[in-house]
């Protein structure tokens, strides 16, 4: 192949140079001289021609300037900052390190120095390990190679010597973008796709994620738990949250991989055992290994392990997750800061299982005395209040200058230590090396320990100073620790109590650190700073954290990085989109200029900015004033606020003015999530106003669109007030506000001015869902109106009944007990019976009171008990009733409970009238219930009222069926009024009027049958007992009436038995008749709610449940329901005024066929869809519509029914027509029935159309 079939040529035009040429000047010739005065004139005309054409013909541009070639990587790059758009020819020679077509990743070698080169969306014909020329056009201000027009010639292999990286890297710098070798452990591997590999490869102070592309159709090498060496491009990116770069491997195969040894097989793990507290005596060149459990992880970071003897940190890369409490063992070097023990360059594995090794000398069980910072840190406040003893052991990092506490830290973290206030312990030295005795309190934030005294101990240095950012200082992970952080001096506040506020910018927020009284030339305002300090929190009332701050021993613990630079404005300048590019971490922590257009502006707070597709939020307190299109410089440091790339303490200049930008319409959609890619951008959204707060600093407007809501803001007061439902249209800045997890959540409008509202509709006040919620108001009042003075009426009628029949029981019964009284008087001298008899029949007696199903008792006249059947002496908790004779009830029953009965026994005793029936609550065996009681007195044989007989029934059940059934009607009365459905809530309430109606029949079917219980005969059985309990014996076993006693009581049992079965029957059927009720309000729940939202709606399923509501009158007039569903629409609407309209429709045929005389009654629902538009045709057979009324069926109050009002049909035909449809109405005439049809907009599509079915 020769060079020109080894050429790709991918332009498809070459570069043009424009170039335009300058107009030629054409001199007028002269006539010829006839006359002197002739020549002057035309030389006269010639001049003033040539005046007016230098003054008013404008001149042409000159020709551009051709741009220079670019040869070299250096020329590329240094024109990235100042190109713009502006086009480059390139002919230069590249080195491939690696390509992937699939992924269009370039990493190359360009005059010896590495690169990364976008290759944009097509394939390109490069190939690994090669060099090529290419010749074509560039864009430097854009980084890029424009490869459509640019021709690619293959040069032959290229294969440079790659360089080792160590085992610990100190500068990634120095490795970034070459081609390198590196040796580590795999410790995870994972698919990117299929044809890449991802694995995550360890060193001693480094981690790097390697893509390797692979074969699809070759086996892949499983690496994870080797020991490897791999071949490929290294880059380091920097990310905001990490103090370490990301690093990335790019190789090309897997050949490029050699597999060394497994982890599993390292034989540095069969060293001895060393304990952890043995470490500080073990050189730091010598290799040791330990074991124990997991007690913290930076996954990546480091790893903290406990043993018997102490806590060590273990220094590794490996991002294994390990739970806590799991066992380990680990190798490394030994290390100690202060008095934290470390090992360093740690290989970590998991323990397979508990070894039962021997343990080095030394091992003792951890003290009830406190003796670890993280012991106390780990109490909760209730806890640490309880004074637990401490004694710990570490560096003073921090002692505020009133004397009366420090910070103390030891190898678990920090802890603060409070001073007693009377001075009598001297105050220890920074960097001390302090063993501390006291006891812990609960603190504002963290438990802290109250000094009863402390001794010098070992070391007399600070720890390592642990690098953090903002975020982790404000968690509170940090809190107590001696760290390392880094920020720009934004200004320095005079001492106060000794101690200076120095205010500090960081890329991820604002905080302040005390320092000592600081000399007046600190120059530190404006310089970029790390400050070594111990990390505080500031928390509220309530122990919540609400900031972070430092404590700064001293300002040898300040190291300015970069002084203050003598003039912002010369920081070079930069594109607003290269800030988060590959190689831009750096500027994390330095400023950076940019400019751009202003969108908005808050004098003193913030400024959008924009450029070209860019945005950017600069947060400044610079109150200069700026407009919308005004052209600025601005310079500050970039930073984030979640997803957000902002700018902070930033100063601008204007430089000059334009059109402001231009704005995008969005219009938002039901339900519309926070778009990030709008953010920061100029738009134009129209919402409906919902709520309005003003003050005199800030206006904030609550909209919404469809079912999304947002909110706009603007500074100062609004300038004219706005009324509640007005259609907006506001122009602004749309910003995505993030959670408390930094995700969006919420989209504001940040607006420059009340200009930016426009009113485009103000709200009418008689709306349609206001006159009907007036009427639904009104209608709810007279219905219950109605319904209250018919229950009234209904509860009179039936107390009067009871009272009548309760008193003619009474009378029927005191006339028997009276006659049968005598009966007994003249039989008891012709009874006896033997003793033997006698016991016989008592406990023959017994046993039947204490099997009735019926708690029996019976009182002297001191309210003492002196009869307990057995169910009786159950329900007060007792196994026998002899257990209950003799006590009275404020003996078992609380006072107040005990004073009622006792009121109600006094009042029989002293009237010597029974209390029949008397329900009242109790509880059985501690659990709340109803009792009927019935009290009748016990008289002597002189009539004298001697004590009473108690009778109690359980009617729990009753009474909670009896309450159900109230709270359904409550439940529905409130349904129909909220509701405003007055056609759908007539239909429910007849159709739970039915089912009341057999309520009612089963409630008094119930109380008739409690009211004719033969109960009370037993107080006839005991005043006959009791005349004669002098000759109870004889009474028993010799008179005939005795006689009949026992078996008397056995049929009664009987009776007793049937009437409780009765009772359940028809509680029963009261409980399925309440279930049905349920079934019909649930039904009508579906459909009660507000107007005026609309939603997604099945058409089908809603005309169902409309049918369904007038079942009950279909078979009540014979009328036959048809279904004629030619199609299955779904469509966006009111669900609630669609259901007026239907229900109406059918209620309106339901009464046509009702009034027909035809034999068969019938009514079609005809569903059909064309057009975009559906159609609902309810067609009936009934008597029809009269020619002279078809104009008038619509208007408001006409009707042709006698108990018609003339409403439902008007109503529906606004319905409809708010809906954005219509109803018509067809009849052929008087008896030939009609057809309403109403026709609807289809918003959403419709299945394939169903078959018919009736």
């Amino acid at each position: 192949m020769n060079d020109a079939d080894a050429t790709h040529d991918l332009s498809a035009t070459p570069p043009r140079a424009g170039a335009s040429a300058a107009p030629a000047t054409r001199n007028p010739q002269s006539p010829g001289v006839r006359r002197r005065a002739e020549l002057a004139r035309l030389i006269a005309k010639t001049l003033a021609f040539a005046l007016a054409f230098a003054l008013f013909v404008p001149r042409l541009p000159a020709a551009e300037e051709t741009p220079p070639t670019i040869t070299t990587g250096a020329e590329f790059w240094t024109l990235t900052s100042t190109a713009g758009d502006r086009e480059y020819p390139i002919h230069a020679e590249i080195g491939v390190h690696y390509y992937d077509s699939e992924w269009n990743v370039l990493w190359a070698e360009w005059d010896g120095a590495g690169c990364y080169l976008d290759t944009g969306r097509i394939p390109l014909p490069l190939r690994s390990g090669e060099k090529f020329e290419i010749i074509g056009v560039a864009r430097p201000g854009r980084q890029q190679i424009v490869w459509e027009r640019t021709t690619i010639k293959p040069l032959g292999p290229f294969a440079p010597t790659p360089s080792a990286i160590p085992d610990s890297i100190s500068a990634p710098a120095d490795f970034n973008l070459r081609l390198v070798t590196a040796t580590g452990l795999v410790t995870e591997q994972a698919d990117s796709d299929a044809t890449h590999q991802r694995l995550l490869v360890v060193g001693d102070n480094w981690s790097l994620t390697a893509h390797v592309h692979v074969d699809a159709s070759q086996p892949i090498p499983q690496w994870r738990g080797a020991y490897v060496r791999m071949r490929g491009v290294f880059a380091a990116k920097f990310d905001t949250a990490q103090k370490q770069p990301f690093i990335e491997m790019w190789i090309v195969s897997p050949s490029h991989i050699e597999l060394q040894s497994w982890l599993d097989d390292d034989y540095r793990f069969t060293l001895t055992r060393t304990n952890i507290e043995a470490l500080g005596r073990v050189p730091r060149d010598q290799l040791v290994r330990i074991a124990g459990t997991v007690r913290a992880q930076e996954p990546g970071q480091s790893l903290t392990v406990r043993d018997e003897t102490g806590q060590v940190r273990l220094f590794t890369r490996q991002p294994n997750v390990l739970p806590t409490g799991a066992e380990v063992e680990a190798i490394g070097y030994p290390d100690v800061v202060g008095v934290e023990p470390r090992l360093l360059r740690s290989v970590v594995r998991p323990r397979a299982a508990t070894v039962n090794e021997p343990l080095s000398p030394g091992l003792r069980a951890v003290k009830a005395r406190l003796r670890m910072t993280e012991q106390v840190r780990q109490l909760a406040p209730a806890e640490a209040a309880r004074g637990y003893p401490a004694e710990l052991q570490g560096v003073v990092t921090w002692i505020d200058p009133s004397g009366s506490w420090f910070f103390l830290q030891d190898a678990t973290g920090g802890v603060r230590v409070q001073l007693p206030p009377d001075s009598s312990i001297e105050r220890p030295k920074l960097a001390m090396g302090v063993v501390v005795t006291g006891a812990t309190q609960s603190g504002d934030y963290a438990p802290v320990i109250a000094a009863e005294r402390w001794t010098t101990g070992l070391g007399q240095t600070l720890p390592t100073p642990e690098r953090v950012t903002f975020e982790q200082a404000l968690a509170g992970t940090k809190y107590g620790e001696w760290i390392e952080l880094r920020g720009y001096v934004r200004s320095v506040e005079e001492p106060r109590d000794g101690l200076a506020q120095v205010e500090l910018t960081t890329p991820g927020g604002e905080l302040v650190a005390h320092v000592p009284a600081l000399p007046p030339d600190h120059g530190l305002v404006g310089a970029l700073v790390d400050l070594r300090a111990v990390c505080d929190v500031v928390v509220n009332d309530r122990r919540q954290l609400v900031g972070a701050r430092l404590w700064v021993p001293g300002q040898e613990f300040i190291e300015v990085r970069e002084p203050a630079p003598a003039d912002l404005f010369a920081t070079p300048k930069q594109p607003i989109g290269s800030l988060l590019q590959i190689g831009s971490a750096g500027q994390l922590h330095r400023r950076v200029q940019v400019s751009g257009v202003v969108a908005l502006h808050r004098p003193g707070v913030l400024l959008y900015l924009e450029e070209g597709d860019d945005h950017l939020l600069v947060l400044s307190r610079q109150r200069d004033p700026l407009q919308p299109g005004d052209r600025v410089n601005v310079v500050g440091f970039p930073g984030h606020e979640g997803m957000r790339l902002i700018m902070r303490d930033a100063v601008y200049h204007r430089t000059g003015t334009g059109p402001a930008p231009a704005t995008h319409a969005v219009a938002l959609t039901e339900l519309d999530p926070p778009n990030p890619a709008l953010d920061g951008t100029s738009v134009s959204v129209r919402g409906r106003l919902l709520d309005q707060a003003a003050t005199p600093e800030n206006t904030k407007l609550q909209l919404q669109r469809g079912r999304t809501l947002f909110e706009a803001a603007w500074s100062g007061p609004s300038d004219r007030p706005l009324e509640l439902g007005s259609l907006l249209e506001l122009t602004g800045v749309y910003r995505v506000l993030l959670d408390e997890y930094r995700q969006p959540h919420a989209i504001r409008l940040e607006l420059q001015s009340p200009a930016d509202v426009q009113v485009l509709e103000r709200p009418p006040w008689w709306t349609a869902s206001r006159v009907l919620w007036i009427v639904a108001l009104l209608l709810g009042i007279v219905a219950t109106a109605l319904v209250s003075l018919a229950l009234l009426a209904r509860k009179n009628s039936q107390l009067h009944r009871a009272e009548t029949a309760l008193q003619r029981a009474n009378s029927d019964l005191e006339a028997r007990v009276a006659a049968r009284t005598q009966d007994l008087r003249l039989e008891i001298g012709e009874r006896q019976r033997s003793e033997e008899v006698l016991a016989e029949e008592r406990k023959l007696l017994r046993t039947l009171i204490d099997n009735l199903p019926v708690y029996l008792y019976v009182k002297n006249a001191l309210g003492k008990f002196v009869v307990s059947n057995a169910p009786h002496a159950r329900l007060l908790g007792v196994d026998d009733g002899l257990a209950v004779v003799g006590r009275t009830d404020f003996d078992i029953y609380p006072r107040e409970i005990a004073e009622r009965y006792a009121e109600d026994d006094q009042r029989v005793l002293q009237t010597g009238e029974p209390l029949i029936l008397h329900e009242e609550p109790s509880s059985i065996n501690g659990h709340p219930c109803w009792l009927a009681t019935t009290k009748v007195p016990l008289r002597d044989r002189r009539g004298q009222i001697v004590g009473l007989i108690g009778i109690s029934q359980d009617i729990t059940e009753r009474k909670e069926v009896e309450a159900e059934r109230e709270e359904l009607n409550n439940q529905l009365l409130t349904i129909s009024r909220k509701a405003g459905m007055a056609e759908v809530a007539t239909g429910v309430l007849h159709n739970v009027g039915n089912v009341l109606n057999s309520v009612n029949v089963s409630a008094s079917m119930a109380a008739d049958h409690v009211r004719r219980s033969k109960a009370v005969n037993l107080a006839r059985i005991v005043d006959l007992l009791q005349e004669h309990s002098g000759n109870l014996s004889e009474f028993l076993t010799s008179d005939a009436r005795g006689r009949k006693i026992p078996a008397y009581l056995g049929a009664l049992s009987g009776e007793l038995v049937t009437e409780q079965q009765k009772i359940v029957e028809e509680l029963e059927l009261v409980r399925r008749n309440i279930d049905h009720i349920k079934e019909i309000v649930t039904m009508q729940q579906n459909y009660a709610r507000i107007s005026g939202v609309t939603e997604e709606i099945d058409l089908i399923p809603l005309v169902e449940d409309a049918l369904r509501m007038s079942q009950n009158a279909f078979q009540r007039y014979g009328i036959a329901a048809v279904r004629d569903f030619c199609a299955r629409p779904v469509l966006v609407s009111d669900r609630h005024r669609l259901m007026q309209v239907l229900l109406n429709l059918i209620n309106n045929a339901k009464d046509a066929c009702r009034d027909t005389k035809q034999a068969e009654r019938q009514i079609t629902i005809r569903i059909t869809e064309d057009d975009a538009r559906i159609r609902v045709a309810v067609i009936d057979n009934g008597v029809g519509i009269a020619t002279e009324n078809r104009t008038r069926i619509f208007s408001h109050g006409f009707t042709t029914k006698k108990e018609g009002h003339g409403f439902g049909l008007h109503s529906s035909a606004l319905a409809a027509k708010e809906l954005g449809g219509s109803l018509e109405a067809h009849s052929e005439g008087v008896g030939q029935g009609a057809m309403f049809t109403l026709e609807l907009p289809l918003t959403i599509g419709s299945t394939a159309a169903r078959q018919s079915t009736s």
